[in-house]
């Protein structure tokens, strides 16, 4: 199982509750992670969690975030979403595991001075770099700054030389974004007439409407399923640039099936990875780390391809944007363990030389897909071999990580096998 749903969880917004309702303090927090549904191991897990990201982000961490106009998953959906107990666990075991370690009095301020989503995804990146990295028995550095340069993002010191790391995270669209957001509002009352009229509600939405609109196309979309349920044939409903039909389910589950706007996610990465590599030269990084949690891997083309397929498609793109950066070592793609995902199994590949492609799980809830791609031959070698000790330490992190704070992996993070 697949559940689209966890893209957000990996580091979009949740929105704030009606004005004038308080923040809920370090203490509610707990409360509700006391009385949550999870095991006992789980519950004292995410109770250790939540003081440790109040040890380490102090008393106020949860009102500045609430003042972004958001909480991250981490405090809004843990007690109650498996991923994001397993976000909420990586956060916290990363920060006391590197709380020494060199830069790391940055990254806090960074979580403590500007809690916004797109920044909390980086934090997380870089963090998840570094804390994998110390597993794999390299020796992590945040932030590291070379002699008038600026800082990269993370440096893993190991036998074989440096890893020298600017990561990316790309976050969905903000259309996207709000459509999905609007689309909850809109189907959620639809659902009782889709399920008694025995329905389907297809369509695209390509733009969110304003209350009123939304109230009118609630009850016209209504009217439609009780039509189509007499047996009449509805025309098309549209409103805005949105269009929808109801027809018979048959032998169909009743269900909306409504397709997102369009967007380019390839040209969005595109751009990113080019205004990347003017902060490589200047931080003179010499890997670049693109984390996708805007469903590049789950919506473009190459997607429902084999491993090695997709691995050979993005090293000819990143070939086609960086391969005259002579500074560059090369390109990691990952699709960031965004998604809730149960039984996708392990797969490794080296379809040609100088990529290297891994899919595994690194818990329970989450697998993470990750292609390497080497663009000098002269580093190829070494650095594939740091990279591929890095990505294969990230199975069973947190059971890793809990046993060395003397706590149990809680059921819910262990794999089924």
């Amino acid at each position: 199982m697949t559940d689209l749903a966890g893209a957000d969880d990996a580091g979009e917004r949740v929105r704030r509750l009606p004005s004038g309702v308080p923040p809920p303090g370090w203490e509610v927090l707990a409360t509700m992670f006391a009385g949550s549904g999870w095991s006992e191991e789980g519950k004292r897990c995410g109770i250790w969690a939540l003081g440790v990201l109040r040890e380490e982000l102090g008393d106020d961490w949860v009102d500045t975030c609430w003042q972004t106009g958001s909480l991250p998953a981490e405090l809004a959906l843990a007690a109650g979403h498996l991923h994001s107990f397993a976000l909420l666990v990586d956060l916290a075991a990363e920060l006391h595991l590197l709380r020494a370690r060199p830069g790391m009095a940055s990254v806090r301020r960074k979580f403590q001075t500007n809690p916004v989503p797109h920044e909390l995804a980086a934090a997380r990146c870089s963090l998840r770099i570094a804390a994998v990295g110390l597993r794999a028995g390299l020796v992590p550095t945040m932030e590291p700054a070379a002699r008038g340069r600026s800082p990269a993002d993370v440096s893993l010191e190991g036998p074989d030389g440096e890893l020298r790391v600017e990561a990316k995270t790309l976050l969905r669209a903000e259309l996207t974004r709000d459509v999905d957001a609007w689309l909850d509002v809109l189907t959620t009352p639809l659902m009782e007439s889709v399920r008694i009229h025995r329905v389907r509600i297809n369509g695209e939405a390509n733009e969110p409407l304003d209350e009123a609109s939304t109230v009118t196309l609630i009850a016209d979309l209504t009217a439609a399923c009780g039509a189509v349920a007499a047996g009449v044939s509805v025309p098309a409903v549209r409103a805005g640039r949105n269009r929808f039909e109801v027809v018979p389910a048959g032998s169909d589950q009743p269900a909306t099936n409504i397709a997102m706007p369009a967007v380019n996610l390839w040209r969005r990465t595109a751009a990113r990875i080019t205004e990347a590599v003017g902060q490589t030269r200047r931080s003179g990084a010499t890997w670049l780390l693109v984390e996708s949690l805007d469903n590049l891997w789950q919506l473009t083309p190459w997607s429902t391809q084999t491993l090695a397929s997709r691995a050979i498609a993005l090293r000819e793109e990143a070939l086609r944007l960086v391969e005259d950066v002579q500074h560059l070592h090369g390109v990691v793609f990952t699709d960031g363990a965004a998604l809730i995902d149960l039984h996708s199994p392990d797969e490794r590949t080296n379809p040609v030389a100088g990529v290297f492609g891994i899919r595994q799980r690194i818990d329970r809830p989450r697998t993470r897909e990750t292609i390497v791609i080497a663009l000098r031959d002269d580093t190829a070698v070494a650095d594939l071999r740091e990279w591929q000790r890095v990505l294969e330490a990230e199975a069973g992190w947190a059971q890793w990580a809990l046993d060395r704070v003397g706590l149990p992996s809680p059921p819910e993070l262990r794999p089924l096998h």
